[in-house]
């Protein structure tokens, strides 16, 4: 998912699908996300990727490798 797709977007959930390995930094950055589900296959998180998000619940891949600030 490049940088800044998904920058101050209504959304209230998002379902990563395993085919995404890599969420570039500030990719979901001041959107309105409360929920975020990670399917295995996710490896990296960049920088910033949920900054300024109301995010209440999510849920971590165990093949997650890298998570940036």
């Amino acid at each position: 998912i490049g940088q800044h797709s998904y920058y101050n977007t209504v959304i209230s959930s998002v379902f990563i699908p395993g085919s995404v390995k890599k969420i570039d930094d500030s990719a979901f950055e001041s959107s309105s996300i409360e929920s975020v589900t990670f399917s295995e296959g996710l490896e990296t998180i960049g920088d910033w990727a949920f900054y300024n998000t109301p995010i209440a619940r999510i849920s971590l891949s165990s093949t997650i490798t890298t998570i940036g600030n």
